[in-house]
C-alpha cells in the first residue's frame, strides 16, 4: 500500500482526486495539508488521516511515499523540487508549472532525486481518447492533416480568483488549454511549426453576480450529446453526412447539419 501526502484540499482534489482514493486497494491518504485548517481537518477526518495546515510537514515524514500536489500552480515547482529532495514520489495536478523554466527545475530535481514526477493529464486515460490513439496508430483513419477543438467555459472570479492572475496560475493558455495541447502532442506527435493567433473579446453582457442568478446545472458549457449521423449520396454522386446532435437536457441547443464529407468513411466499432 503506497502512503500518499496530500497538498491542497481545495475542489479539485475533493472532486477528482478524493473519490478515487476512496475505493482504491493500491493507495492510502496517510496525511493532508492546506493552508485552511478546517478544510485540512474536514478531509483529514474523510480518510482517517493527519492534517497539517505546512506542507513542508508533510515531506519530513518517512512513511510518506509520494506527494499528490493539488494547490493552485504558483507552487508546484517550490513544492515538487522539495518533494523530489525528500526522496517522494510526485503526482501533480495541471498545469504543471507556469512556464518551461520551472518545469526544467522539476525534471531536475525528479531526475537527481530518481522519483517518479506525473502530471494529471487525465486526457490520456480517457477510453474515448484512448480508443482515437488506437485508430490513429493502426493507421484506420489515415493521415491527419488538421486538428482543431473548442474550448468555452466560465469561471465565477469570486471562486477562482488566482484563475485569472498570470502570475498565480500561468495565463489562461497554461491553465485551462494545456489538457488539449496535451492530447494534441500525444494523438498527432511532436510539432515541427506552429502559428499561434489569439484573439481576446470583451464581452458586453454581464455576467450574473449572485449564485442565484443562473441555476447551478445550467452554469456550464459542456453538455451531454447524443450524436447521429448518416452518410448520403447526392444525384452527382456527392457524398454528404447528415449529422445531428441532440441534447437531453438543453432541447434549444439541439442541432442538425448537413455537410460535404471530404474524406473517406470507414465503418467503425467504437
Amino acid at each position: 500500500m503506497i502512503n500518499i501526502g496530500v497538498i491542497g484540499c481545495g475542489g479539485i482534489f475533493r472532486h477528482q482526486h478524493a473519490p478515487y482514493y476512496e475505493v482504491s486497494k493500491r493507495a492510502r491518504i496517510a496525511a493532508v495539508a492546506d493552508i485552511k485548517e478546517d478544510v485540512a481537518q474536514q478531509q483529514a477526518e474523510r480518510f482517517d488521516a493527519d492534517a497539517y495546515t505546512d506542507w513542508k510537514q508533510i515531506l519530513d515524514r518517512t512513511d510518506i511515499d509520494a506527494v499528490d500536489i493539488c494547490a493552485h500552480p504558483r507552487p508546484h515547482r517550490d513544492i515538487a523540487v522539495a518533494a523530489a529532495q525528500a526522496g517522494k514520489h510526485i503526482l501533480v495536478e495541471k498545469p504543471m508549472c507556469r512556464n518551461i523554466a520551472e518545469a526544467d527545475e522539476m525534471n531536475k530535481a525528479a531526475d537527481e532525486a530518481n522519483v517518479n514526477l506525473q502530471v494529471a493529464y487525465i486526457m490520456r486515460f480517457d477510453p474515448n481518447y484512448m480508443k482515437l490513439k488506437e485508430l490513429l496508430d493502426n493507421g484506420i483513419l489515415g493521415e491527419p492533416h488538421m486538428a482543431y477543438c473548442n474550448q468555452v467555459g466560465w469561471f465565477n472570479p469570486s471562486h477562482h480568483p488566482w484563475l485569472f492572475i498570470k502570475e498565480e496560475s500561468g495565463g489562461m493558455l497554461v491553465e485551462q488549454a494545456i489538457h488539449n495541447l496535451d492530447a494534441w502532442l500525444w494523438l498527432y506527435g511532436n510539432v515541427s511549426s506552429s502559428a499561434s493567433p489569439t484573439l481576446f473579446l470583451r464581452i458586453k453582457t454581464p455576467r450574473p453576480r449572485t449564485k442565484t442568478t443562473i441555476p447551478r446545472k445550467l452554469r456550464t458549457t459542456i453538455l451531454p450529446m447524443i450524436i447521429s449521423s448518416k452518410v448520403l449520396k447526392t444525384s452527382s454522386g456527392v457524398q454528404r453526412i447528415s449529422l445531428r446532435l441532440v441534447s437531453p437536457t438543453r432541447p434549444s441547443l439541439s442541432m442538425k447539419r448537413t455537410s460535404p464529407i471530404f474524406y473517406q468513411v470507414v465503418p467503425i466499432q467504437l
